[in-house]
């Protein structure tokens, strides 16, 4: 009995220090510039182009739509717990920042079922109307995920005429006054 006791206490803790330290690593951060070793000598990094569906719409969209415009590209997924953490922030600062600033937000989600897209936006009621702020696109099998070397989710770039000005790693409070205000210094 002692013995078994052990061993679920065991199972038990290594569950919670994993839980932990998955907790802590997920936590909105301060963003990150990108490393210098993945600018290419200190260089603004291309941005990969792309052409994703929209999600719900039969259209594409590709960063070639967007020539001249600042494109803020969010890798996302409803399974995410820090993607639903970050979403409410997201789609506040997306209704300011596409409004005030002009700028594109453009959300591919990884989703393998689209239809859990729909569910997450119903279940969480994350925003008042069914006409989100931000255009979601559909990258079910992660290629373009893949080809930004994205790792974790979210994670998000800020993109101008095919080049990668910053990059976000990990769930970020949208709304915080740093971001609004790099944004805003972005516009000027």
């Amino acid at each position: 009995m002692n013995r078994k006791k052990f061993i679920q206490i065991g199972l038990i803790g290594s569950f919670f220090l994993v839980a932990v330290a998955y907790w802590f690593g997920s936590k909105p951060t301060t963003p990150i510039e990108i490393p210098q070793e993945r600018l290419g000598g200190g260089a603004e990094m291309p941005a990969p182009p792309f052409r994703l569906p929209e999600h719900r719409v039969a259209k594409e969209h590709s960063l070639e739509d967007y020539q001249n415009k600042i494109v803020l590209v969010n890798f996302w997924a409803s399974w995410c717990p820090p993607c639903i953490e970050e979403m409410p922030s997201l789609l506040v600062f997306s209704e300011w920042a596409s409004r005030e600033l002009g700028l594109v937000i453009l959300a591919p989600s990884v989703d393998e079922d689209v239809g859990s897209i729909d569910r997450m936006f119903a279940e969480k009621k994350f925003w008042p109307t069914a006409k989100l702020p931000f255009t979601i696109l559909i990258d079910t099998q992660g290629k373009v995920a893949a080809q930004y070397g994205v790792q974790k989710f979210p994670e998000t770039f800020v993109v101008k005429n095919g080049k990668i000005l910053r990059r976000f790693d990990g769930a970020q409070d949208w709304n915080s006054k740093e971001i609004r205000q790099w944004f805003s210094e972005l516009f000027k």
